[in-house]
């Protein structure tokens, strides 16, 4: 199989399908991960987790040019796990039975989804000025934009590698929708971006300095979906 090759500027973005058949894939996972996933309690939670991490290694493989198996993980600053030697950047996030895997060659990336859902209950964990311009929006449209705005600051989050303030020191997130954005955050300029990876999710990626070219793949492999 050819290599994948990151490009200068440009975001390789991949969705897959957590919905795949789990016992070809067990092999691929190191000894730490198989661990891991017998300790979930419902089977579809197990499938999802060997799915995601054994793709993720076979993407990653393909861009390393090394045997899925031999990817091995590191603890990284503030418990963000980084690959062991020379490797590109990546953020993986999930929900429900989507994972979006980013991937960049010369800047840092965070990406985030959710699955569209009721947030009833949930408006309480955003900033004060989050939840003014969220009470601003129709009523119709709230869930969509907690969900705008939580992927977003989820997204920055993971790019960072840190943990961020709590809601009331940091600057908000915006709850509308359009893209790309720009945030100041943790001494850099973050491009935050909405994805359409497709009916019923939300997905934000945030990428320090400028707007890049977004490849959006998906997983089992096929032709490129488009650009974002």
């Amino acid at each position: 199989m050819s290599p994948y090759v990151l490009r200068s500027g440009q975001v390789d973005l991949w969705a897959i399908r957590l919905d795949q058949e789990e016992a070809p894939l067990v092999g691929l996972l190191d000894a730490e991960e198989r661990s891991r996933a017998t300790r979930f309690r419902f089977p579809e939670h197990r499938r999802r987790f060997i799915v995601r991490r054994a793709v993720t290694r076979q993407i990653l493989a393909r861009y390393l040019c090394v045997d899925p198996a031999a990817i091995r993980y590191l603890p990284g600053p503030f418990g963000k796990p980084v690959l062991a030697g020379a490797s590109p950047q990546h953020s993986l996030s999930h929900s429900a039975d989507l994972a979006l895997l980013a991937l960049a060659d010369d800047t840092e990336i965070g990406v985030d989804v959710e699955a569209i859902r009721s947030t009833l209950g949930l408006v309480e964990i955003l900033g004060p000025e989050e939840q003014a311009a969220l009470a601003r929006l129709p009523e119709a449209e709230r869930d969509l934009g907690f969900l705008r705005c939580w992927t977003r600051r989820e997204s920055c989050l993971k790019a960072l590698g840190t943990g961020l303030p709590g809601p009331q020191s940091q600057a908000p997130f915006p709850v509308a929708a359009g893209s790309p954005l720009f945030l100041s955050l943790g001494e850099r300029t973050w491009c935050l971006l909405d994805l359409p990876v497709g009916a019923g999710f939300v997905a934000s990626l945030a990428v320090a300095g400028d707007v890049p070219r977004v490849l959006l793949r998906r997983w089992p492999e096929c032709d490129g979906l488009g650009q974002a």
